[in-house]
């Protein structure tokens, strides 16, 4: 039955105690990876908060520099504009002085016109046929409006010009006494130049090379969410980024999302420069996918570790109660040697529980073979009780006959008793017929000495009467008396 017992058993002890240590393990390993996860990820974000922040002031310094650059230069180019608007109306200007102050002055271009806005002198050429409001959608068209008298200076900013796509800068003013336009020119490739070495293209760039794969994608955006500057022109945003662009552009806020980058994980970051553009940046999250697999693995093995070495350690502790346990089961089975004693090799729990079975077991060996010399004992008395037995059962015997012949005698006793109480009823029967006979006999007695002469017949008859009587009282003595 012990053996069913254990077959029926699920689980053993060591699984009981293994078990529940490693799903803690477990817990607390995924606990804490996950905690270093949620920290590291915030980390991560920090740093791309910070990272975003010094790109969008390396951004704006750049702007800055590009912007005060094209500032200083406006300013320059208005002076020398001015300049000539004062000598041509005070000085006969020429194409050869013209051309010389242009070349000294460092300005690529001069354009002065009439009150209609017909060029009248220019350092490109002597004969210039050209109209400022010949077409309203030119680059020039603009400056017209010095000739109604509502401006003095328009500036231009430097872009490529309508007839060519050279980048020029343009800034004119109104005539010092008469109505005219006086236009100066200056090429914008020193302001290109200066984009390029210290713009916000060469910036972001030297961003990527500094930072290499972490920094994956950026871009600058306009208000339409166009590209002005990409670091991957085969780029294309994906609708969710698209959406979170345009849901954030114009926040000077930074706000965050994580999208793919090709084949990496990457957390993009969108805010707004001061020019109105929008400021894109990707960074990967490699390293925190990394992280991430990597805290999964060492809780995989150390979970799988750590339950092998509390298996093993478990086990080992468990062997001396294996041997317990064996030790029991034989003696349980019948064929125990309650000689056999535990090896006490410790003075820990199982050092004790090994002691105070080989205690117990010491007990229960005396008990057993106290036990032993009780039964025979108790088999010699059974011995001498079996043949008690047997003579009392002769004098049973003997006893039972004797009650049969009593019981016949009984029987027999019995039957004489009824008799006898037959008889005595048939006395009472007589007595009562002797009383009546004797109040006859009074009765008589008066008769008979009223009547003398019967008196001899009447005392004949009672005589024979009595004699009759005695006998029956004779019989009924014998009757009563019989042992």
């Amino acid at each position: 039955m012990l053996a069913n017992n254990r077959n029926k058993r699920s689980i053993s002890i060591r699984a009981k105690i293994v078990i529940p240590i490693i799903i803690m393990i477990a817990f607390l390993m995924s606990a804490t990876a996950y905690y270093l996860y949620v920290k590291v990820e915030e980390s991560s974000n920090q740093k791309g908060l910070a990272t975003v922040e010094a790109v969008r002031i390396g951004l704006e310094s750049a702007l800055t520099a590009r912007k005060t650059a094209e500032e200083v230069m406006e300013h320059e180019m208005q002076g020398q504009a001015v300049l000539a608007a004062y000598m041509m109306d005070t000085q006969k200007l020429t194409f050869p002085l013209i051309t010389e102050l242009a070349k000294r002055s460092g300005i690529d271009e001069f354009w002065i016109t009439d009150a209609s806005g017909k060029v009248t002198l220019t350092n490109a050429g002597e004969k210039i046929d050209f109209s400022f409001g010949s077409d309203p959608n030119s680059q020039a068209y603009e400056f017209t409006e010095l000739l109604k008298g509502k401006d003095k200076v328009i500036s231009q900013p430097a872009q490529p010009r309508t007839v060519d796509p050279k980048v020029y800068k343009y800034v004119g003013v109104s005539g010092w006494s008469k109505s005219r336009i006086v236009q100066v020119g200056r090429d914008g490739e020193k302001l290109t130049k200066l984009e390029e070495d210290i713009g916000a293209k060469h910036f972001l760039t030297s961003m990527h090379t500094k930072m290499g794969n972490e920094l994956l994608y950026s871009a600058i955006l306009d208000k339409d969410g166009k590209s002005v500057f990409s670091s991957d022109e085969g780029f294309t945003l994906s609708s969710t980024l698209s959406s979170f662009i345009a849901a954030h552009a114009g926040q000077q806020e930074v706000a965050s999302l994580s999208d793919a980058y090709g084949q990496w994980s990457a957390r993009y970051y969108v805010t707004a420069l001061s020019n109105g553009q929008t400021l894109l940046v990707g960074l990967s999250q490699t390293s925190l996918s990394s992280i991430f697999k990597t805290s999964l693995i060492a809780v995989i093995a150390s979970v799988v570790i750590t339950g092998i070495l509390v298996y093993v350690v478990v086990y080992l502790q468990f062997a001396r109660l294996r041997e317990l346990e064996q030790t029991m089961v034989t003696i349980s089975q019948g064929s125990g040697d309650l000689t056999k004693r535990l090896p006490v090799k410790s003075r820990d729990e199982i050092g004790v529980l090994a002691a105070s079975f080989n205690q117990f077991v010491t007990t229960i060996h005396s008990i057993v073979s106290d036990v032993k010399q009780a039964a025979h004992t108790s088999f010699a008395h059974t011995l001498e009780i079996s043949d008690a037995s047997g003579r009392t059962s002769a004098v049973a015997k003997e006893i039972n006959h004797a009650i049969h012949e009593i019981a016949e005698a009984s029987a027999k006793q019995a039957s004489g008793v009824e008799e006898g109480m037959t008889t005595i009823h048939l006395m009472a029967d007589s007595i009562r017929d002797t009383d009546l006979q004797a109040l006859n006999l009074e009765k008589m007695g008066s008769t008979i000495r009223t009547r003398q002469q019967t008196g001899a017949d009447a005392v004949h008859e009672l005589q024979s009467s009595m004699n009759k009587y005695s006998d029956i009282y004779l019989r009924a003595s014998q009757v009563i008396c019989i042992p």
